[in-house]
């Protein structure tokens, strides 16, 4: 609390740009209980749940930071890597707002649209 914003800007441009698996830092906020003051968005992937057939990782959030572990492992040029490691962590942030759930099946109709 207290820090500015352009500070911790500059710790998620570090965590993307140099940390070989950044859903570490992620998870870390999640378990110091400061992932949901921090990106609120992010931390309700946490119980977004995802149909297993296509996503047995489970939730949306752990789906989330298995992709940006993945775009991490791409050793592309800084610029490219800042775009596809921001893309993986937000490509899905409207899940947790379009996330239906039935007995016959979990759907997220439009989550592009409202992740924007």
């Amino acid at each position: 609390r207290g820090v500015a914003q352009e500070r911790v800007a500059d710790e998620y441009d570090k965590l993307m740009l140099q940390a070989d698996t950044p859903s570490v830092g992620f998870r870390v906020l999640e378990q110091i209980g400061r992932l949901a003051e921090l990106l609120p968005e992010l931390a309700a992937l946490a119980t977004t749940p995802q149909d297993s057939r296509w996503h047995p990782e489970g939730d949306v959030l752990e789906h989330t930071m298995q992709a940006i572990d993945s775009a991490a492992a791409d050793h592309a040029e800084q610029l490219d890597r800042r775009v596809l490691l921001y893309g993986a962590l937000c490509h899905d942030l409207g899940k947790a707002v379009t996330t239906v759930v039935t007995p016959q099946k979990i759907s997220s109709h439009r989550h592009e649209e409202e992740g924007v």
